[in-house]
């Protein structure tokens, strides 16, 4: 087992550095990124893919089954960003509704 494995945090961390470096440079073909873009991960985890969108100050929703993740996520998250644009739910996707969680972008 490699320590990313035993250290969600540095998991986390690589997450975040791969969306960066791979995924929003991607996506800039087909969206630009503003304050005003609305994100959704289906699946988040600790949320790790949500940081760059964070930090681009887009409003970013993480849903996961998984309490733990979604409890790692909020307390990573408001040690990065306490003024972020972000809510996790620990929910199914299947039983969110629009009204709770609004429309996305992405």
């Amino acid at each position: 087992m490699q320590e990313r494995h035993r250290n969600r945090k540095i998991y986390f961390d690589e997450q975040s550095l791969t969306t960066e470096k791979y995924v929003i440079p991607y996506l800039k073909d087909f969206i630009e990124l503003t304050e005003q873009s609305e994100i959704l991960e289906i699946g988040c985890g600790e949320g790790g893919n949500l940081v760059p969108f964070i930090k681009r100050s887009c409003r970013s929703i993480g849903v996961d089954l998984n309490e733990g993740q979604i409890q790692k996520a909020k307390a990573y998250m408001k040690e990065s960003f306490p003024e972020g644009n972000f809510k996790f739910y620990y929910k199914n996707m299947y039983d969110v509704t629009v009204d709770e969680i609004g429309q996305f972008d992405l």
